[in-house]
């Protein structure tokens, strides 16, 4: 990935090629292949008589709008950043409870388990937070609650454990990192990626849903606007109430797998049996064998069951 190129072209606006060639010593083949490289990753540089632009997804995010809709949280934008998850760990100690750094484009983002999170530039909606839980504040399931306010702001479903699905494609990923534990006071950085329009010719490991297939005239700014305040106000209900009766029907109402029977992944055995919720801890409910058992998010991944008729 040309960096140097990436960076020289995130303000969206047209350059010349001549230009471009002479700031970053490239030859017109070499600015060719750096632009060829970038769009199978999201980023569409096209040509414009003797220029270069980039194209976004959707319109760069209205920073500004974002700030005066979020008075009470610091808005941190940089168009292009290896990972924002990385700027608030790296800025945590500067840092007030709620404060939110956003990008148009990772380069190096992550989901769960580390895994990469592919971010065509202006497609997604990409942030991070940093947060902060004292001893008597629940962290257990968090990213339960997380993906419920999602799913409950933009009409899809959640599934077990963190990530957001419309109509059986994955459209949102949570990952929840504890960066400091010092006398039960945890702090935390959680990031969010949330599909808002992806190119057809991205390639994808898996079938992805976006905003946009629920609502083409999606606006990325408003829908930041108002998904952040539903995940603040969703954390400080959890952190005190946890997961009662009235959150695992809320989540069980939002549960793409309800009923359905599922492969549990572990090591190298596969198990299947009737998904039915969560408990009171937010581990998976699954019927083995006509036994309920239950699954931490660490032990097992979920996977819809193929049925073959």
């Amino acid at each position: 990935m040309n960096i140097e190129l990436l960076n020289l072209m995130a303000d969206c606006r047209p350059k010349s090629c001549a230009e471009i060639q002479r700031k970053l010593n490239l030859s017109p083949s070499q600015l060719l292949d750096a632009c060829h490289r970038l769009k199978t990753l999201g980023v569409n540089i096209e040509h414009q008589a003797d220029n270069l632009c980039l194209i976004p997804i959707l319109p760069l995010l209205d920073i500004e709008a974002l700030r005066q809709a979020l008075p009470s949280f610091p808005v941190f934008y940089q168009p292009i950043l290896s990972s924002t998850n990385d700027f608030i760990e790296q800025q945590r100690t500067t840092l007030q409870k709620g404060a939110l750094c956003l990008a148009e484009f990772q380069t190096a983002g992550r989901g769960r388990r580390g895994n990469q999170w592919l971010s065509p530039f202006g497609g997604q909606l990409i942030f991070s937070f940093y947060w902060t839980l004292e001893a008597d504040e629940r962290l257990e399931g968090l990213s339960l609650a997380i993906g419920l306010a999602i799913a409950e702001t933009f009409g899809a479903q959640v599934k077990w454990p963190n990530d957001v699905l419309y109509q059986d494609a994955k459209m949102a990923g949570i990952s929840l990192d504890v960066i400091s534990n010092r006398n039960g006071r945890r702090e935390l950085v959680i990031g969010v990626g949330i599909n808002a329009k992806l190119p057809s010719e991205l390639a994808l490991e898996r079938a992805s849903a976006s905003l946009y297939d629920i609502d083409p005239q999606t606006d990325r700014t408003q829908a930041l606007i108002a998904v952040i305040p539903a995940i603040y106000r969703e954390i400080e209900r959890f952190a005190h109430a946890g997961i009662n009766g009235a959150f695992q029907q809320r989540w069980q109402t939002r549960n793409a797998y309800a009923g359905q029977t599922v492969n549990l992944l572990k090591a190298d055995t596969i198990e299947s049996g009737q998904e039915c919720g969560i408990d009171s801890q937010g581990h998976l409910l699954v019927t083995i064998d006509g036994q309920i058992q239950h699954f931490s998010a660490g032990e097992i991944s979920l996977r819809q069951a193929k049925i073959h008729f």
